[in-house]
């Protein structure tokens, strides 16, 4: 049995917790409950918040809707699992449960965060490998793995976390974390072999030549090292002063310990 708490709203009675819960603004568009105000402490007040968020699920085993304006959020870390509540406008807390399915992708990055804190909070010693495996192992049901560039999306959160808890800021991993310099998703992920996207190659300067329409004949269409009648394997117009160059540094910078080349 649920235990429930009464509201001012129309003599309602609230449920301890939500399930298959999502959040949303203006025409149901969904948002994460991080962009609400976070609670740290009992006392702190939260009025004023001009955003209408609801929060939208079903408690008593789908039997009641849950259609309610929330207005802050806030986490506990102390339990076996951690905890994360909504403050209804009627300023009764609701825990969440599990999120709706079509709403994992919008607040994946927030859990993630959370469940780092809370693994790291019981075991301040913990490798960094022990960290990653249970963050998959609790997120394997998701379609994106976490990461952590998911973890420098709430560098303000743990920041705040590591300044209020003690064992936080023992812990060394999130020290280093936050050491280090926020990057986009572009920048976390792991280029393909020939995605040399950080070069413009209609622009890019070698020196004093540059390689546009303009200086065309300073290049060879086909490569003067490995032209043997097969498929290049650079796809931007060669330049062989260059070409052995060129391929050490993108070597190192694309992880690959091997290449084989047909020379």
């Amino acid at each position: 049995v649920l235990a429930m708490e009464s509201s001012d709203e129309e003599g309602e009675i609230v449920p301890e917790w939500v399930t298959n819960y999502s959040f949303v603004v203006r025409k149901e568009e969904p948002i994460s409950f991080s962009n609400l105000p976070l609670q740290w402490t009992k006392n702190e007040s939260k009025e004023g918040y001009s955003m209408q968020v609801f929060l939208c699920g079903t408690a008593d085993n789908g039997l009641q809707k849950i259609h309610k304006q929330v207005i802050a959020w806030k986490f506990d870390l102390s339990f076996m699992k951690p905890e994360i509540y909504a403050l209804l406008k009627s300023k009764i807390w609701i825990k969440l449960d599990t999120p709706k399915k079509s709403f994992r992708s919008t607040v994946r990055t927030t859990l993630v965060t959370i469940y780092c804190l809370h693994f790291l909070r019981k075991n301040p010693e913990v490798s960094e490998n022990a960290l990653w495996s249970h963050l998959l192992k609790s997120f394997s049901s998701y379609e994106v793995q976490p990461s952590e560039s998911d973890l420098l999306h709430h560098v303000p959160l743990i920041t705040e976390a590591v300044k209020r808890d003690k064992i936080l800021a023992s812990t060394e991993y999130l020290l280093a974390l936050l050491g280090k310099e926020p990057r986009t998703d572009k920048e976390v992920r792991k280029p393909d072999v020939l995605a040399f996207d950080a070069v413009d190659y209609d622009k890019h300067t070698y020196g004093d030549v540059e390689t546009d329409e303009t200086h065309e004949e300073l290049f060879d269409t086909v490569c003067s090292i490995c032209d043997n009648g097969g498929d290049l394997l650079w796809y931007a117009l060669c330049f062989p002063s260059y070409i052995n160059l060129i391929f050490l540094v993108y070597l190192d910078r694309l992880f690959l310990s091997q290449l084989e080349l047909n020379l």
